[in-house]
């Protein structure tokens, strides 16, 4: 079963204020089924993305090179799903693999 993925957000949002991270909704999709993208950023300003791989089997990490990739990126990603949701993550060094410790709306991690 998975979790509708605006209580999977507000979730994840709470977890990361705990762990000291600031996490910050971009954009709200649709509430109950929208695809989420997560935009890691550190204090160098190094950007990656995360997304859901497909059948709940964790998080693909896309890595970009600068502001400018990352929005062309996003652009394409929203022409196929307008209801996606993005959610932007400060942490310390984008390079940690944060992926290993979030879980998907499916309940599973990587």
């Amino acid at each position: 079963m998975r979790l509708k993925t605006e209580f999977w957000i507000r979730a994840l949002i709470r977890q990361q204020a705990q762990r000291g991270n600031i996490a910050t909704i971009v954009k709200k999709g649709d509430i109950d089924a929208g695809t989420p993208y997560i935009i890691l950023i550190d204090r160098n300003r190094n950007i990656a993305v995360f997304r859901e791989r497909a059948l709940a089997d964790g998080w693909e990490r896309l890595p970009m090179e600068s502001q400018g990739d990352l929005d062309s990126f996003l652009i394409r990603q929203e022409k196929y799903d307008p209801d996606l949701w993005i959610l932007e993550l400060e942490t310390s060094v984008v390079s940690d693999p944060i992926e290993k410790e979030l879980t998907t709306r499916h309940g599973s991690s990587d």
